[in-house]
């Protein structure tokens, strides 16, 4: 699922405006990285993040 389309899904759900603004970006300090904690979270081991 693309950011777009995970977007788009929000909005039918919570009814937000499909033109607000948002922004997005991924956990850690590589595209690596963000694979591997995304993996964690999908897998249900990552729940949470704190700086």
């Amino acid at each position: 699922m693309t950011i777009s389309e995970y977007w788009e899904r929000f909005c039918d759900i919570s009814g937000v405006f499909k033109l607000a603004k948002y922004d997005s970006w991924h956990f850690g300090d590589s595209v690596k990285m963000a694979d591997n904690l995304a993996a964690l979270v999908i897998s249900g081991k990552k729940n949470g993040y704190c700086k």
